[in-house]
């Protein structure tokens, strides 16, 4: 977010200030939303190549009472 700063400069009290600017964050949110949905698919795929194995969970080093 550092290589797209937005300078902001008080006419009143010459206080200046910076802030990331909008394209910033719409990438910031864009990398989120794409991680979100990569986990989700990965799950999706561990989840159905685990269901067609005998066994149980004892198999897969899971152990349950």
């Amino acid at each position: 977010m550092q290589a797209n700063p937005v300078f902001i400069e008080s006419e009143t009290n010459n206080i200046s200030a910076s802030f990331p600017s909008p394209e910033s964050y719409d990438l910031t949110f864009l990398t989120a939303a794409l991680l979100g949905v990569i986990s989700i698919i990965f799950a999706m795929f561990l989840i159905s190549s685990t269901k067609g194995k005998k066994g149980g969970t004892r198999e897969m080093g899971i152990l349950s009472k």
